[in-house]
């Protein structure tokens, strides 16, 4: 079946405990390396420090990033998008977020993690500025941590 995409357009904002199942689902199926579960999953998510914001396509969740706050800095946790709304600026929409979101928090850099073989999510972060900063160390296989200054 095809979807129309895109006629309502992306809508992003807070996640909320109510989206908090389809957020650790999807984070699950896209990063099975990692082992929280959902109990320390919520836990994450009542941090004051941590924020996640869902990307929504046409009403229907789309993604979400998870961000974390330390001092000035910021720290991209993850970045999912829904498999069927890929190619469709939900990952950009929420880059896009975040980055806003940490210039109104006074943050003046932003890090992450990214897997080397993840070509796409590469290219998006580099088109917003990031930088490469070394080679990472906390996915499997290889990966780089890049690093972009705010304004």
């Amino acid at each position: 079946m095809s979807r129309q995409i895109g006629q309502l357009g992306i809508r992003i904002c807070p996640a909320e405990k109510t989206e908090l199942d389809a957020i650790y689902n999807l984070m699950k199926k896209e990063f099975p390396y990692v082992d929280d579960s959902l109990k320390e999953f919520e836990k994450r998510f009542d941090d004051k420090d941590v924020f996640m914001f869902c990307a929504f396509l046409n009403n229907e969740f789309a993604g979400f990033i998870d961000v974390q706050l330390t001092e000035n800095k910021a720290i991209i946790v993850g970045l999912v998008v829904v498999p069927e709304f890929r190619n469709h600026s939900v990952g950009f929409r929420l880059t896009e977020k975040a980055l806003d979101f940490f210039k109104e928090k006074q943050c003046t850099e932003v890090i992450l993690e990214v897997a080397d073989s993840n070509v796409k999510a590469v290219k998006l972060y580099e088109n917003f500025g990031f930088r490469f900063l070394r080679e990472g160390s906390n996915k499997p296989g290889p990966s780089s941590f890049l690093f972009r200054l705010l304004e």
